[in-house]
């Protein structure tokens, strides 16, 4: 149906179109798709897709510090915060995908998916204390969750060096606990905390 498309807007062009009408019923008469057929109607050369795809695992430890404001008085509320969190770890064993783009230059493009998944590790809390009596008012308390690791990245191979930049996304969500000394009272409460990560990395590929 697209093929027929371009042709059709191919016939307002006549055969100066790289595709028409007349081209591609030349090249689908037979009921299989000949290649010769449409490297003499289109001058086109096809590439080799399997050469130019490559795939791969990949596995990576990553350490993030968790912005956190410390100790915070908010006098209008009577309330002490206080902040303590260590830093978040994420482990992502991923499969990557790769189409270069080979030309006759020793330099030639690429793009590249990762996908795969992510076993987190991490925990912050915050004591809320009244600044009055220093009696502790409530307390949260989060745990990060294992989850999908996904990126999306270009760059450049030259010879067997490589350079490029990926953009990727590490999901998680974070168990919070929630408890009330006023009411004697607690409550659970799961909510997203994806981590995003754009990367420049340079690296060299060996021929086996």
């Amino acid at each position: 149906w697209v093929a027929w498309c371009m042709a059709k807007i191919g016939d307002l062009f006549g055969n100066k179109a790289p595709i028409n009408s007349n081209k591609l019923e030349k090249m689908t008469k037979s009921l299989t798709f000949s290649n010769d057929k449409a490297r003499k109607e289109l001058n086109w050369e096809p590439m080799d897709v399997l050469t130019n795809f490559q795939i791969g695992a990949g596995l990576e430890y990553r350490l993030s510090s968790l912005d956190q404001p410390g100790n915070v008085r908010a006098t209008n509320e009577n309330i002490d915060y206080s902040y303590d969190s260590g830093n978040l770890s994420s482990i992502p064993l991923y499969v990557t995908a790769r189409y270069v783009f080979r030309n006759s230059m020793d330099i030639n493009p690429y793009i590249k998916v990762n996908l795969g998944y992510s076993i987190n590790s991490g925990d912050t809390s915050v004591n809320l204390n009244n600044f009055y009596s220093g009696k502790l008012v409530e307390e949260y308390k989060s745990e990060m969750k294992n989850g999908i690791f996904y990126g999306l990245g270009f760059g450049v191979e030259y010879k067997n060096f490589l350079v490029d930049l990926t953009y990727d996304i590490t999901q998680s969500k974070a168990a919070e606990k929630i408890y009330n000394y006023d009411d004697n009272e607690g409550f659970n409460h799961d909510y997203d905390f994806d981590i995003q990560k754009l990367t420049l990395s340079f690296g060299y590929q060996f021929n086996f």
